[in-house]
C-alpha cells in the first residue's frame, strides 16, 4: 500500500480529537456577563465566526482555561483586575508549572499560552471592555536556539523506511506516516489532523 492509501487508513483508525472545544469555561453559577469567563467564551465564539480552525480554537480554549483556573484561585474574576504585574506573576507560574509526569512546560508551550492571553486582552480593548491592554508589553520567553536538522543520506533513509513491519496493521500505519512525511514535507501536527475526507485517492493527494 502506498503512502497516500496508507495514510487514509491512519486517518480512519485515528479519527479527529474533539477535546477542548465543548466544555464550558464559565464556573457553575457564574452569570456575570462581564466576567473573565464570559468574555473568554465570547472571544472564542468570535474566533469561530471568523473561521479559525478547530485546532486553533482548541489551543486557545486550553490556554484560557489554564489562566482562568489560576485567576479563580486568586479571586480574580474581572478583566479590569488584571494588570501587567499579575500577568508577569502568571508567567512565572507557567515557568514553574509541572505536568503530571513531572516535566515542565516547554518554552514553545509557554509562549503559546501567553500569546493567547495577549490576543484575548487585545480583543477586549478593541471591543471597548478595557481601556488598556495589560498584556501589550508582556515579554515572552525567548525562543530556544535550534540548529538546522541534518538531512538523512540514502542509506539512512532506506533503513528508516525498513523499520516498520508492513505485515502488521500498526507497522503499515507507521510506514504510511513515514512515507507521507517524506513525500510531502508536512508538519507533524498537519499529519495527525488528517481525516479521510482530506485524502483524494484518485489524485493521490492530501489537502
Amino acid at each position: 500500500m502506498g503512502g497516500i492509501k496508507g495514510i487514509a487508513s491512519v486517518a480512519g483508525m485515528r479519527g479527529r480529537r474533539k477535546g477542548g472545544l465543548s466544555a464550558p469555561l464559565r464556573p457553575e453559577g457564574d452569570d456575570d456577563p462581564f466576567s473573565l469567563w464570559s468574555h473568554s467564551e465570547a472571544w472564542l465564539e468570535r474566533m469561530a465566526e471568523r473561521n479559525y480552525s478547530e485546532t486553533s480554537l482548541s489551543a486557545a480554549r486550553w490556554a484560557l482555561k489554564m489562566f482562568l483556573d489560576w485567576a479563580k484561585e486568586r479571586e480574580l474574576s474581572s478583566p479590569d483586575q488584571i494588570t501587567k504585574p499579575i500577568l508577569e506573576s502568571y508567567q512565572g507560574w507557567l515557568y514553574r508549572y509541572e505536568k503530571k509526569d513531572g516535566e515542565r512546560l516547554s518554552v514553545r508551550t509557554q509562549r503559546a499560552r501567553l500569546g493567547t492571553l495577549q490576543r484575548f486582552f487585545s480583543w477586549l480593548c478593541k471591543s471597548g471592555f478595557l481601556m488598556a491592554n495589560p498584556a501589550a508589553d508582556l515579554e515572552l520567553p525567548r525562543k530556544p536556539y535550534h540548529a538546522l536538522p541534518k538531512a538523512l543520506n540514502a542509506e539512512e533513509l532506506r533503513r528508516l523506511m525498513g523499520q516498520p513491519d508492513v505485515t502488521d496493521p500498526l507497522g503499515l500505519r507507521d510506514r504510511a506516516i513515514l512515507e507521507t512525511l517524506y513525500a510531502t514535507g508536512m508538519r507533524r501536527g498537519e499529519l495527525v489532523s488528517l481525516d479521510l475526507e482530506d485524502i483524494d485517492l484518485k489524485a493521490s493527494s492530501v489537502h
